[in-house]
């Protein structure tokens, strides 16, 4: 069987419209024959979202390629809808971030999470966190002055993540959260899962915004945001020590081993810095960007 992959791109996320418009997804690979891609596409453009697509990618996919469709999205989620809200109410300069987070049953969360705050002393805090109707309880894992890392157990408000971690068996890559929201990157094991989620999400009334989204399909250089050529460029300057102190390599001599300009291994270099840090340091602010080459 002849299969191909489709990815679209729309303003919104959120506005996807799979399957001929019978349900909103976020965007994802389209797997299937040609024909079934044609007439798909058919009914979306006759759909109320005609003549507003962003990227149309075509990928042919091997059979045995099609069951592995690792799906990683960001997603946003209101502070009045997760766990530690009145927290955050009292310190509207506190910032939270899940180092890991677990859960073994249907009716707790539990996560180890860094906190940061300019403006309130660890007494202070956790005076006002012991008080946090979603929680159960805390320990304090480590003290380093300027930030304080605590395992606890959440216990409402956290319907979303219990769907995620249980329901679904994702795992949450990445999570922080302040008075402006929660902002969360997710694995799930498929495509299915994440739209399960969504539809969930939807049905209980809960928030599910959806900010970027990519498939494993793209290899870990698409996971990191990376082109393949920002990623054999990256890897090429660490293997002949231009990173070094001091530095064994220059610009001059990665370009001449890769067969390319000096100024095209410049940009793939600032670009590639960019996207790991967007990637894998940033979050919520656009991480899985897709940058040019």
């Amino acid at each position: 069987m002849s299969c191909v992959a489709e990815l679209v791109v729309l303003p919104s996320a959120n506005e996807f419209v799979a399957n001929g418009g019978a349900e909103l997804l976020p965007p994802v690979l389209f797997v299937g024959t040609p024909g079934q891609r044609d007439r798909g596409l058919k009914s979306i453009s006759n759909d109320s979202v005609a003549g507003r697509w962003m990227l149309t990618e075509f990928i042919p996919l091997a059979d045995e390629e099609m069951a592995m469709t690792g799906t990683v999205v960001e997603v946003e989620i209101p502070i009045n809808e997760f766990a530690l809200r009145q927290t955050v109410s009292k310190f509207p300069s506190i910032d939270f971030e899940i180092e890991r987070a677990v859960a073994h049953d249907a009716d707790r969360v539990m996560p180890f999470i860094w906190v940061q705050s300019d403006e309130i002393d660890r007494d202070e805090f956790e005076t006002v966190i012991g008080n946090d109707p979603s929680l159960e309880q805390f320990d304090l894992i480590a003290d380093l002055d300027e930030e304080w890392l605590y395992r606890m157990e959440w216990i409402t408000e956290i319907e979303a993540l219990i769907h995620i971690l249980v329901e679904e068996q994702g795992t949450i890559l990445s999570a922080v959260g302040s008075q402006a929201g929660w902002n969360l990157r997710i694995l799930f094991a498929d495509r299915d899962a994440l739209s399960r989620t969504f539809e969930y999400c939807k049905t209980q009334g809960l928030t599910f915004n959806i900010i970027n989204i990519y498939q494993f399909e793209e290899g870990r250089e698409g996971r990191l945001g990376l082109t393949e050529e920002q990623q054999d460029t990256l890897i090429s300057a660490f293997e002949a020590g231009y990173f070094d102190i001091p530095r064994e390599a220059n610009a001059e001599k990665l370009a001449a081993d890769l067969g390319i300009s000096h100024q095209a291994v410049s940009e793939r270099l600032r670009r590639g810095y960019a996207n790991l840090i967007q990637n894998t340091l940033i979050i919520g602010e656009g991480a899985g960007k897709e940058q040019s080459k």
